[in-house]
């Protein structure tokens, strides 16, 4: 199921290396999500393409609302969000 919501990013981490022969390149994203008993809030680390998707945030002052295009997919088993898109929202003139 693809869809788009409004989010709060409150940090981002690039990633680009080699350990023991493997290739890590990512984009870590950090979103702000409701807790399911509505008392409070945390942050959900999600993986975002390459490193080159960090060019995005790394001039923002965080956090910042974003509207975010995603995906929940499953094994039947297990969930799994696939971020396709984040789009930094415009900041709204007084």
């Amino acid at each position: 199921m693809r869809m788009k919501s409004d989010f709060v990013l409150t940090g981002a981490k690039p990633f680009n290396e080699t350990i023991e022969g493997k290739v890590f390149d990512q984009c870590k994203i950090f979103l702000e999500l409701t807790l399911s008993d509505g008392n409070g809030k945390c942050t959900v680390e999600y993986v975002w393409g390459d490193h080159t998707n960090y060019k995005h945030f790394e001039n923002l002052a965080l956090p910042v609302d974003v509207l975010v295009d995603f995906e929940l997919v499953t094994t039947g088993k297990r969930q799994k969000t696939i971020i396709h898109d984040v789009q930094v929202k415009k900041p709204v003139k007084a």
